[in-house]
């Protein structure tokens, strides 16, 4: 149900560059505490980033965030993944007040898939964000727009219907 490594090491070539007195993969989902994970940018400096994540039926999870940016401070966040009959989809959400503006920035993304039958569907993707810049700073993406995607196949026919309204008019 696990794989333990103890000792481990990440060579380039002959220079050994990451080590870690030991590593857990579960094969399983349980509940438990994310492994931390450390990166840099120019824009946040050093950072580290852990949480908890939650299995509480297959067909609901939560994973709570956790990160410091040297340049930008703490942040937090929770991403929720729900699946039921005909459906499934996650929210996303995370938040850090900049220790450097003192500006409040966040995200808040919602996206489902709904089959309404074998033949009719529906797809949604909500974003919500403070600033148009926010998906590019702190994850390296660019802006990602709202979408309602309606589909329905018959005996020779496909329909859609497509809309992206504006929802964060930034």
């Amino acid at each position: 149900d696990e794989i333990v490594m103890s000792n481990v090491a990440f060579f380039l070539g002959d220079i050994p560059v990451f080590w870690l007195p030991f590593f857990v993969q579960y094969s399983r989902e349980e509940n438990r505490f994310i492994f931390p994970s450390f990166s840099y940018s120019d824009f946040g400096g050093w950072s580290i980033q852990t949480g908890y994540y939650f299995y509480a039926s297959p067909s609901f999870q939560a994973k709570l965030h956790l990160g410091y940016r040297q340049k930008k401070g703490w942040a937090e966040g929770i991403d929720i993944s729900y699946r039921f009959k005909g459906g499934k989809g996650k929210l996303n959400t995370y938040f850090i007040k900049e220790k450097d503006t003192q500006e409040e920035r966040w995200l808040a993304r919602l996206e489902h898939q709904q089959s309404f039958s074998n033949s009719t569907s529906l797809k949604l993707r909500l974003n919500r964000l403070s600033d148009k810049d926010f998906l590019n700073d702190y994850f390296g993406q660019e802006y990602q727009t709202a979408y309602l995607y309606i589909a329905h196949r018959g005996p020779g026919y496909n329909a859609s219907i497509l809309a992206q309204p504006a929802v964060n008019p930034v």
